[in-house]
């Protein structure tokens, strides 16, 4: 029995060992899963909020996107509104200018008609033979006014008529044009076997977009561009001078050639006949010709430059002259203008093709025929 009543306390004791851990135990996996649920919970309260300010970001959007459309829909608006505003301007100086020559005309009679008459017979005698102008012919004698003349005052009003038609705006484009390849003469418009170059043509005609020249070339091409002769000049034969520095199959437009035809004749490596494609006036795109259209209502062009040594200058471009003023002369300082020429001797200015924010003007200064910057 003491052997017996030893052991049952033996085993008593280890149970109570036992049952305590698993007390223990269960116990402390009760408290994981406290903790455990209380993070669920955090992390579901912050998921909620996320979602939420998803919704937000997708009001915000869906409200930015309208109003996007509601921009557009202005500027497109606004684009008409000045494309018309353009076409009203262009009319009303057109209708302007008939006005003005049918005024004039019936103010001087027998004269503007004997007038226009020796205009139009000098302009048919001035084309040569060949298609191209010859220089013009010179202007009659001026005789004095006799008894029963027209007053000078409508000589002065012919002569601003003459000045108004002088200005020729430039062509306008909103987008570029395609130029396909000119055609051959009957004669020469032979299959002579291989075609070096064929299919060409050009696409551009806007200033600030490069003319693009594509084609079936059976080797690269040799590529040259040329600009029209103006017809004012009445100098040489040539009706396209090349240009220098323009060659391969991209050229992009300057200045110089608003307003003239460019062509681009290309000639197989092994040569041949060129094929050519000419191009129309080369035209400014509406915000640029319409601030062109601005500066010849107000009679005058205004551009702030500096000097190589970092000098404020104005350069001032008027009917009459171009000027050159110090930065104080607005201001009623003692210095105004430093250089002053009008049109009648040559005035240049280049643009660095390098860089459109530079360039120089040169004038003719006094009696000395070399060009001062």
């Amino acid at each position: 029995r003491a052997v017996v009543s030893a052991l049952v306390c033996g085993v008593l004791s280890a149970c109570g060992t036992v049952l305590c851990a698993t007390m223990a135990a269960v116990a402390g996996r009760r408290a994981d899963d406290a903790i455990l649920e209380t993070m669920t919970q955090q992390l579901l309260q912050i998921s909620s909020v996320f979602l939420v300010q998803q919704s937000e970001l997708q009001q915000v959007r869906d409200r930015l996107k309208k109003e996007l459309v509601r921009v557009n829909t202005i500027s497109e608006a606004l684009t008409s509104a000045a494309q018309q505003h353009q076409d009203a301007v262009l009319t009303v100086i057109q209708n302007y200018e008939s006005v003005a020559a049918e005024s004039a005309g019936d103010a001087l009679g027998p004269v503007a008609a004997t007038s226009a008459a020796a205009v139009a017979a000098g302009t048919a005698a001035s084309v040569s033979e060949g298609g191209h102008r010859a220089p013009p012919p010179p202007p009659p004698p001026m005789q004095m006014s006799a008894p029963g003349a027209p007053p000078p005052h409508l000589d002065q009003a012919l002569a601003r008529q003459q000045s108004v038609r002088q200005v020729h705006l430039p062509p306008v484009a909103s987008q570029p044009s395609v130029f396909p390849q000119l055609r051959a003469p009957p004669d020469e418009d032979e299959d002579e076997g291989i075609r070096y170059v064929d299919n060409l043509r050009v696409v551009g005609g806007l200033l600030g977009t490069p003319l693009k020249a594509s084609g079936e070339f059976v080797g690269t091409p040799e590529a040259t561009w040329f600009r029209q002769r103006s017809s004012l000049t009445g100098r040489g034969e040539d009706r396209f001078v090349p240009l220098g520095a323009a060659q391969g199959l991209e050229y992009l437009p300057t200045a110089d050639d608003v307003g003239a035809v460019l062509r681009l004749e290309c000639v197989g490596p092994y040569g041949g006949k060129p094929v050519a494609v000419e191009t129309s006036p080369i035209a400014l795109d509406p915000p640029t010709h319409a601030e062109l259209e601005a500066f010849l209502r107000k009679g005058q062009a205004e551009f702030h430059a500096f000097t190589p040594q970092q000098e404020a200058r104005i350069v001032l471009v008027t009917r009459k002259n171009i000027k050159v003023r110090s930065k104080s002369s607005r201001m009623g300082g003692g210095a105004s203008t430093l250089y002053k020429q009008g049109y009648q001797r040559p005035v240049t200015a280049v643009v660095d093709e390098h860089s459109p924010q530079d360039g120089e003007i040169w004038g003719d200064v006094g009696r000395d025929p070399t060009p001062k910057p």
